[in-house]
């Protein structure tokens, strides 16, 4: 399962990352987990050779990815993002500033989930304030 979590409001977006990370931790207990920038190539073959290892002691896995899409082989990234679609084991964190590039518009479907973080203005801001952040 891939979730999405993108915008340029930091703030909530962190906030919503560590949220599911809490959630994650309580349901499944042990796992594997695992942050990375994917800047350059090594930083991608860790990345799957992370995916690809066998744990010890549970088979989920937890991926954390900051910013992936400023990465340049992005055909290589989307390879690996449309291996862990349908994993049950693993689940990939995406949280980034800027939007998907348009080949990546299937992160945005079923079973995946996608939420946007953008900058609160006007009387969504003065909600938002008012309401403790």
């Amino acid at each position: 399962m891939l979730i999405t979590l993108y915008g340029a409001d930091s703030y909530r977006r962190l906030r919503k990352l560590k949220e599911i990370i809490d959630a994650y931790t309580l349901k499944q207990g042990k796992f594997s987990r695992e942050r990375f920038a994917v800047v350059e190539k090594n930083d991608l073959e860790n990345l799957k050779g992370f995916l690809s290892n066998q744990s010890m002691f549970s088979s989920k896995k937890l991926v954390i990815l900051d910013e992936p899409f400023e990465f340049e082989d992005t055909k290589a990234l989307k390879e690996v993002f449309k291996e862990q679609v349908d994993s049950t084991d693993t689940t990939i964190l995406i949280s980034t500033t800027k939007k998907h590039p348009a080949t990546f518009k299937f992160i945005e479907g079923e079973p995946n989930r996608f939420e946007e973080f953008a900058l609160l203005k006007g009387k969504d801001l003065n909600s938002f304030i008012k309401n403790g952040c």
